[in-house]
């Protein structure tokens, strides 16, 4: 099972455009992944409104647009 945001999140345009690695996907979202530490589940759970440059991690990545 896979984070139920995974078709919709922005990160993987970002995965398969080359400008984050494939580290975040195999850390936070793919199958059997406590993607449930993601900040960004967390907060679109919680209908809070994040950027689409926020990382898994909380951090904010200024050179994805």
């Amino acid at each position: 099972m896979t984070c139920e945001y995974y078709d919709i999140c922005p990160l993987r345009g970002f995965e398969k455009g080359g400008k984050i690695s494939d580290k975040w996907n195999k850390e936070f979202c793919g199958t059997d992944k406590n993607w449930s530490n993601c900040i960004r589940y967390k907060e679109a759970k919680e209908g809070i409104p994040h950027p689409n440059n926020k990382l898994p991690d909380g951090t904010i990545d200024e050179s994805l647009s």
